[in-house]
């Protein structure tokens, strides 16, 4: 089943890709960017990505 990808002129959404996961741990080891999330570990490492990811 494809998730839907949803556009408009300024944002795009669509499924996370196992080819993110290395930018979202460079933004998540961000310590003002982890500060704002309730249940992210810090300091955020690529296992971690990976075990959400799933």
């Amino acid at each position: 089943m494809k998730l839907p990808e949803i556009r408009t002129g300024r944002l795009s959404l669509r499924p996370v890709l196992e080819q993110d996961l290395t930018d979202i741990v460079r933004l998540i080891e961000d310590y003002d960017v982890a500060k704002m999330l309730t249940t992210v570990p810090h300091p955020y490492a690529l296992s971690d990505a990976r075990d959400w990811y799933g």
